[in-house]
C-alpha cells in the first residue's frame, strides 16, 4: 500500500511539473517597465506573450488615477479642490476618488483614526520624502493638530461631495493611493 501511494505521488509530481514548461503562451523573460507615482516606483511585469499593451493600459490607469488625488502638484488633482474648499463648500468629485474616499473613511472609523486621510496638513508642514523636509516648530504643530480630524470629513452619496468642516483641513490619500 505505502509503495503505491509513493508511485501515485511520484506520477502526480511528473504530471504537474511536465504541465507547466513548454507553454508557448508565456515569456520565458518579462516585459517590465517602472515608473515613478505618488512617491513610490512601481514595477510591473507580463509573462504573457502579446500582451505589452497591457502594460501601458496598466501605467495609464495608475496615471489617470494619481492625477485625481496627488496633493504635491498643487491644484492640479481633485483633492486638491476639496482641500482648497475646506471650510467654505462641498466639492463634487468622481465616482473613483468618492469611494476611495468612502473606504478610506471606514478604515479611519475601523483604526478609530489610527489612519487618518485628514492627515494632509501634517503632511505639507513635514514635506516628507522631499529634499526640504524638516521637522516644524512647535507652534506650527499645536495649529494643525486642530485640522486633523478624520471626523470633520463629510462625504454626501446622492451627490459624491466631500465637505472638510474646517478651513485650513487638508486630505492626503497617498497611504491608500498606492
Amino acid at each position: 500500500m505505502k509503495k503505491l501511494f509513493l508511485l501515485t505521488f511520484a506520477l502526480l509530481g511528473l504530471g504537474l511539473l511536465t504541465s507547466c514548461g513548454g507553454n508557448a503562451k508565456y515569456l520565458e523573460e518579462p516585459i517590465k517597465d517602472a515608473r515613478f507615482y505618488t512617491g513610490y516606483y512601481v514595477q510591473i511585469s507580463i509573462y504573457d506573450k502579446g500582451k505589452r499593451q497591457a502594460l501601458e493600459d496598466a501605467f495609464d490607469l495608475m496615471e489617470k488615477q494619481t492625477r485625481k488625488i496627488e496633493i504635491n502638484e498643487q491644484g492640479l488633482s481633485e483633492i486638491d479642490n476639496v482641500n482648497n474648499a475646506s471650510g467654505k463648500k462641498a466639492v463634487e468629485v468622481s465616482k473613483d476618488v468618492y469611494g476611495l474616499l468612502d473606504e478610506t473613511l471606514q478604515f479611519a472609523k475601523k483604526t478609530d483614526g489610527a489612519f487618518n486621510p485628514a492627515i494632509g496638513v501634517s503632511s505639507l508642514l513635514w514635506h516628507i520624502g522631499f529634499p526640504d523636509a524638516n521637522v516644524p516648530n512647535e507652534e506650527f504643530l499645536t495649529a494643525a493638530q486642530k485640522l486633523l480630524n478624520y471626523e470633520d470629513i463629510e462625504l454626501n452619496e446622492a451627490n459624491q461631495s466631500v465637505f472638510l468642516k474646517k478651513e485650513g483641513m487638508k486630505l492626503d490619500l497617498g497611504g491608500v493611493g498606492k
